[in-house]
């Protein structure tokens, strides 16, 4: 249900890095749909705080703890990883801020509008709760305990330490995460050709993988062979080189992480749909009619 919202955050996120032409065709065309539907929708957050940045409003500050509100109800792992990155961006942006106007006109909006959304989540649960006649605090103690379920589910083993998917799943992807990170907050050059809103939106995405990573650990690991939590990596580094290099190869780049991710953690041909194409397969029912009516065929009407 939500996948056209999913796709509609991929391409305004890539659009940024290569243009609304390539961002438009590269979404519709190339079959890389999988790859970002289990934690798309968490590129929300990254667009909402991309926009406080670029319009310093109490209004936008609110939007943003609505995305988060919205992610974490959504998914609650999703909205921890996005909600967490975004944190610590906004903790870099409103200390850059004050280091450079000597203002914290920033840090204040941001965490009125976090204390009001609390506030406000909170009446809202205490009023629910009473009409239904559920003690909030125990309902409480019942969200943290399912948040908390983590190693309840988990393996006793990441998987065979052999395997060359354990080394990029484990060693290579967090290091080159964080090696592109830390570049990020030292390089003069980065964030004078990167515009404001696109660095930290930038940031967010490396973040997120690092926090999602605990759950690539102990519950999505490679004794089942899952590789979904790192997509985020997967676009970090190719948006990252893309900067780095020339933006219209940014999806050279993110295509091939996902193939080889793919060669990696499974032995089936890759055989994901692109957009277009599941859009054509779903009107293929109509479209044989025409074929048929045209070439001979049986003579079917679409309008009697």
């Amino acid at each position: 249900m939500l996948l056209p919202l999913v796709m509609m955050l991929f391409y305004l996120v890539t659009e940024k890095f290569t243009g609304r032409t390539t961002a438009l065709f590269g979404v519709l065309i190339l079959p890389l749909t999988g790859s970002y539907t289990h934690f798309g929708l968490g590129l929300l957050i990254g667009i909402a705080f991309a926009a406080y940045v670029r319009n310093r409003r109490m209004r936008n500050a609110f939007l943003l703890c609505a995305a988060c509100v919205f992610c974490a109800l959504y998914r609650l792992d999703l909205g921890y990883a996005f909600i967490l990155s975004m944190m610590v961006a906004a903790l870099i942006f409103a200390v850059g801020e004050i280091a450079r106007n000597h203002s914290s006109k920033e840090l204040l909006q941001l965490m009125s509008a976090a204390l009001c959304s609390i506030l406000a989540a909170g009446a809202i649960l205490f009023v629910l709760c009473t009409v239904k006649g559920i003690d909030p605090l125990a309902r409480m103690q019942e969200f943290v305990s399912i948040s908390s379920s983590n190693l309840t589910w988990g393996y006793s083993s990441l998987g065979n330490q052999e395997d060359v998917k354990f080394v990029w799943h484990y060693l290579f992807l967090p290091f080159a995460v964080i090696i592109g990170i830390v570049y990020m907050l030292l390089s003069e050059e980065l964030k004078e050709k990167l515009s404001e809103d696109n660095y930290y939106l930038l940031l967010i995405i490396g973040l997120s993988f690092l926090f999602n990573f605990s759950r690539g650990i102990v519950r999505h690991n490679m004794t089942e062979n899952s590789s979904y939590v790192v997509w985020t990596a997967y676009l970090f580094l190719a948006m990252l080189l893309a900067c780095l290099g020339r933006h219209r190869i940014f999806w050279i780049i993110y295509a091939g992480f996902i193939l080889l991710g793919s060669w990696m953690f499974s032995e089936q041909v890759y055989d994901e749909q692109s957009v277009l194409e599941a859009a054509v397969k779903n009107n293929e029912a109509i479209t044989d009619t025409w074929y048929d009516s045209v070439f001979g065929g049986p003579e079917q009407r679409l309008i009697t």
